[in-house]
């Protein structure tokens, strides 16, 4: 018989085994005698608050509706104390945040108007979107800058332009041709548009005072005269625009032109 040696079990020849982990980003815990995945390095992610969204309007973003909300309220409460630096910061900052806001932005080009800012004026009207340069106050207000700055026949051409393109023009902005009319010393195409206004509304005591201013400016006299009467019954008028009125009243009754 022959004798077959036997090695003892721990001088056998162990196979390697295979790591099918290999290359899967896995290795050996020796501590834990665990497979476990390597650690990768993990990005941060930023979580983006529900109440947010990306910007619909050009490059600005738009925070949350209650963002917005509490700003423009702020900056309507400054507006009825007349705090007019807190105001134009806050409507600002609501313009910003929504650009197609109609509220904000005549809001603040009205502000701009009545502190005679003029260049500003139109740099808020003419950054409006297109929808919004088809309102009739924001084409008031522009006309109003225009005029502010010295460009009166630009301002007419702009509201011809602007009145010819709307179905229906309101007072106000006929209001404007006529005394733009005026101011170029066209008087009768200026009674022309006044006429027009005192028909639309006869209780329009600003529109009766400057049919009267044409028709004197023409030396229609008597017909001034019935104009300004008219105004001045009607009321509502700025001090100095009353006294104006009567003056030309008590000159112009008694014969006298001056």
């Amino acid at each position: 018989q022959k004798l077959v040696v036997v090695a003892p079990v721990s001088k056998l020849p162990v196979a390697k085994k295979v790591n099918k982990d290999a290359g899967r980003g896995k290795v050996k815990d020796k501590r834990k005698n665990k497979t476990v995945r390597k650690k990768q390095a993990i990005k941060p992610v930023v979580k983006r608050a529900n109440n947010e969204q990306k910007a619909s309007y050009g490059k600005v973003a738009i925070k949350s509706p209650q963002t917005f909300e509490k700003i423009f309220d702020k900056a309507k409460r400054a507006w009825a104390i007349n705090n007019k630096v807190v105001a134009e910061s806050a409507l600002r900052e609501a313009l910003a945040l929504n650009n197609r806001h109609l509220q904000a932005r005549i809001m603040l080009a009205t502000l701009l108007l009545n502190s005679k800012r003029y260049p500003q004026v139109l740099e808020v009207t003419l950054s409006a979107p297109t929808q919004q340069l088809q309102h009739q106050n924001i084409a008031l207000i522009h006309a109003r800058a225009l005029d502010g700055l010295g460009k009166s026949l630009e301002a007419l051409n702009f509201l011809h332009n602007f009145a010819s393109s709307v179905n229906r023009p309101s007072i106000d902005i006929l209001r404007l041709q006529g005394a733009l009319l005026q101011r170029l010393g066209r008087n009768t195409e200026s009674t022309l548009f006044y006429s027009r206004i005192v028909k639309m509304n006869p209780a329009d005591a600003q529109s009766w005072a400057g049919l009267g201013i044409a028709q004197d400016a023409e030396g229609h006299s008597s017909k001034a005269v019935l104009s300004y009467k008219k105004a001045l019954g009607i009321g509502g008028l700025p001090l100095p625009l009353i006294k104006y009125l009567q003056d030309r009243v008590n000159l112009l009754s008694k014969g006298e032109n001056r």
